[in-house]
């Protein structure tokens, strides 16, 4: 499940059931499971998702809809802000940077170095955007 569908799931349970954990969803899910708490006619909406295929679903309350109230949803920001799906907890993720002008004995402080800047301009600059994303969304 990716974020090329929007799924939304009805249940009469008052809780997202534990085999949801089974489900192939990613980082770019789009699945929102509404449930029903009995006798008060209140419906919650989940935003479900996981980061990683074998790792354990993310469930973040997004709002309410009762037919006194109506829809209550607390979720305004982009879905990959940092508050919302910007912690990746540690991930691995695999990345190529092409260095072709500067010495790759230390690489990391190498292309850090100021004089470096000007040898290999686009690995400098990618590694920099790089670094900067993985401190803002926690991977490694």
């Amino acid at each position: 499940m990716n974020g090329s569908h929007h799924w939304l799931v009805f249940s009469d349970t008052p809780l997202v059931p534990v085999e949801v954990d089974k489900l192939r969803l990613r980082l770019d899910s789009e699945l929102v499971w509404v449930t029903r708490e009995s006798g008060s006619g209140t419906f919650t909406f989940h935003d479900l998702y996981k980061i990683d295929h074998n790792w354990p679903v993310v469930d973040t309350v997004t709002g309410t809809w009762h037919m006194s109230t109506g829809l209550r949803y607390n979720l305004a920001q982009w879905k990959y802000h940092p508050s919302r799906r910007g912690n990746l907890q540690g991930l691995n993720l695999l990345g190529v940077l092409i260095v072709t002008n500067i010495s790759t004995e230390n690489i990391h402080e190498e292309i850090l170095k100021p004089e470096t800047k000007d040898k290999d301009l686009m690995a400098v600059y990618n590694y920099r955007v790089n670094m900067h994303i993985r401190r803002m969304f926690n991977f490694t």
